[in-house]
């Protein structure tokens, strides 16, 4: 009865975790840059984030995947960017380094070199079952669900700041609902046929507004 007595003393007093924490070896970073930016505009950040990791001799690689899958099997945004990178072995590694220190360097570079990004660091097998079991990248998560996107980006907003004031929360983020804006254009059916065009010519071929333009001019 002692014995079982001070086995749940003990047991009172143990941490607990979400999912039992598994070292793999590797990095699966998501960096979420800012939601208007296009494909081609982020591709110069992505560089820069490679060039960052691969400044640290513990990496062997970087692998770097941004943007969306064409099938639209996931839904991330265009300003998505997933990156794969394995360490080599810890007994490798400079005395008193430990992958916790080399996250937090990482974290200021990234900030310094490349400011208004989020990122989030976490592990290739560790990432997939968190996104599998709460369909967020993330060890928890916290969702806001309503038919308006803008009070949802408020709300989340003001849930953060809350959030930040809890003892040992990192790596805290919003993943934006908010995508790119959208400019519509109407084209002018009675000015387009002046010229001997449809609307679906001016859909089609790029080249017409160009060619409206200088038969206009003479």
């Amino acid at each position: 009865m002692g014995f079982l007595a001070i086995s749940g003393l003990v047991a009172t007093r143990l941490g607990s975790e979400f999912l039992p924490a598994l070292e793999e070896g590797n990095y699966w970073i998501r960096a979420s840059m800012p939601p208007t930016m296009s494909l081609e505009a982020g591709t110069a950040s992505v560089a820069k984030m490679r060039d960052i990791l691969l400044r640290h001799p513990e990496i062997i690689t970087v692998v770097s995947q941004h943007g969306r899958p064409d099938n639209g099997s996931d839904a991330s945004p265009f300003s998505n960017v997933e990156i794969f990178a394995p360490l080599k072995p810890f007994d490798e590694w400079p005395a008193g380094l430990t992958k916790d220190k080399l996250t937090e360097v990482l974290q200021e570079e990234f900030s310094e070199e490349l400011p208004g990004i989020g990122f989030n660091f976490s592990q290739y097998i560790q990432d997939n079952v968190e996104e599998a079991l709460s369909g967020v990248k993330g060890a928890n998560s916290i969702k806001i669900v309503g038919p308006d996107l803008a009070t949802a980006e408020s709300l989340a907003a003001q849930v953060v700041k809350q959030v930040k004031t809890v003892r040992g929360v990192e790596d805290l983020g919003i993943f934006h609902v908010l995508g790119q804006p959208n400019l519509n254009i109407k084209i002018d059916r009675a000015k387009t046929a002046r010229y001997g065009l449809n609307t679906g010519d001016v859909n089609t071929n790029p080249d017409h507004d160009g060619r409206c333009r200088r038969h206009h001019g003479s």
